[in-house]
């Protein structure tokens, strides 16, 4: 059925949930996968105005003794911490909001962005 439609049908080589690998996958159909049971269907749009559809055949366990460990597990280290130090900062600037309630004043912001005139 998916020829008759000319539609292209591919097996993806495994990938984590990044989506990242030889044939990058959108990531919302990564998140998407990862979010169900085996036999999850996903659905998403492409970079090329097409459309990518998915079903989760299986999940593999990670090979924390693998080759590739340590690069990841060094990688996965600077993303948390990263996220992390996001989450404070967000968390930290929305207390201060809440605290003093600032105003914006965009007139001044507006006059202070003008680029100057050189008469």
């Amino acid at each position: 059925m998916v020829t008759a439609k000319g539609l292209r049908l591919t097996i993806s080589e495994p990938f984590d949930r990044t989506g990242a690998g030889r044939n990058p996958l959108p990531p919302a159909l990564v998140a998407e996968l990862f979010s169900g049971p085996i036999g999850t269907v996903a659905t998403s749009a492409r970079e090329d105005g097409g459309w990518a559809v998915a079903r989760l055949d299986a999940i593999q366990p990670y090979d924390a003794a693998g080759p590739a460990s340590a690069e990841k597990k060094k990688a996965l280290l600077a993303e948390l911490q990263k996220t992390i130090q996001t989450d404070i900062f967000t968390q930290y600037n929305n207390a201060l909001v809440l605290i003093h309630k600032p105003e914006v004043n965009r007139q001044a912001v507006a006059q202070a962005l003008m680029p100057v005139s050189t008469q």
